[in-house]
């Protein structure tokens, strides 16, 4: 899988269930224009790719991370990274998956 950004963000896209149109409209893209950049049907911009990956950010914190390092060939290991972080990390992390797990609520609601 290395190197290959579409492959990337489809694999952690299906890992994380994210849905496409969601992830294009936060990036404030077409949902078309998404799914050909998933299929390799066309490049994204620099300016594209970055907004796609925030949308991924916002809904699954540590995405950008994980992409980047999938793109170097590196795998993470979440044991590794939780225990690198200092208090202060740890809290911020805490109160992102917090606020995380109160989006999807919300969307599960909402759907």
């Amino acid at each position: 899988m290395k190197n290959n950004y579409a492959e990337i963000l489809r694999v952690l896209i299906g890992k994380y269930r994210l849905e496409q149109k969601a992830i294009a409209d936060k990036a404030g893209i077409n949902e078309n224009t998404l799914g050909k950049i998933l299929s390799e049907k066309t490049s994204p911009t620099v300016r594209t790719l970055d907004a796609v990956l925030d949308a991924c950010e916002d809904f699954v914190p540590g995405f950008r991370l994980e992409y980047h390092r999938a793109m170097l060939g590196d795998k993470i290991d979440l044991g590794d990274f939780v225990n690198s972080l200092s208090p202060t990390e740890l809290a911020v992390v805490l109160i992102t998956a917090g606020q995380r797990v109160a989006k999807l609520q919300t969307m599960a609601i909402a759907s």
